[in-house]
């Protein structure tokens, strides 16, 4: 209202503004962490918010997992980190993965102990003891190659991660 004119009849017509929601991604970070570890914190990181907003202004929890536990694989790496529970009316939210990396763990030995055994003339040494990565011992039927100087014997896992091999002690230089 307010226009008048001495050459036009003005009148005025109503108008509809429709204001959408606004495109918001929310992209899970990658991650990584050895094998036998648990998983790590998952966070995720926001794009797209208007009018200086921050995740403030969203309802609900953001929860992001993933299908690895512990025991997961390096050979299955790097597995999908998703994140989902967030939600508003002003903002039209798209889910990104992210990815996590599982390395390769280191071992660690425990209980070692080490004998030596002469048969027929032959010396060699007997050494037992358990292998895990981190809180995974790993399963009855692996092979694990053990070096000692140089000298490589395969031990076959026994249960609960323990295994006993033997070494000819010719074949360990000094």
């Amino acid at each position: 209202s307010g226009q008048s004119s001495t050459n036009y009849a003005i009148g005025y017509v109503a108008g509809q503004l429709t204001v959408t929601a606004v495109p918001l991604s929310i992209t899970a970070n990658n991650a990584s962490r050895a094998y036998g570890a648990a998983n790590p914190a998952f966070t995720a990181t926001y794009a797209g918010f208007v009018n200086g907003e921050d995740a403030s202004v969203l309802s609900g929890t953001l929860a992001c997992t993933t299908t690895a536990t512990p025991t997961s694989p390096v050979t299955g790496s790097p597995y999908p980190i998703t994140c989902s529970g967030q939600s508003s009316t002003n903002y039209a939210i798209g889910y990104v993965a992210g990815q996590l990396t599982v390395t390769k763990a280191t071992p660690t030995f425990g209980n070692l102990t080490a004998s030596q055994t002469i048969d027929n003339g032959t010396a060699s040494i007997v050494l037992s003891g358990t292998i895990a990565a981190g809180s995974v011992s790993p399963p009855a039927g692996e092979n694990v190659a053990i070096t000692i100087h140089g000298a490589s014997q395969t031990a076959s896992i026994a249960g609960s991660g323990s295994f006993t091999t033997s070494f000819d002690t010719h074949a360990i230089p000094i």
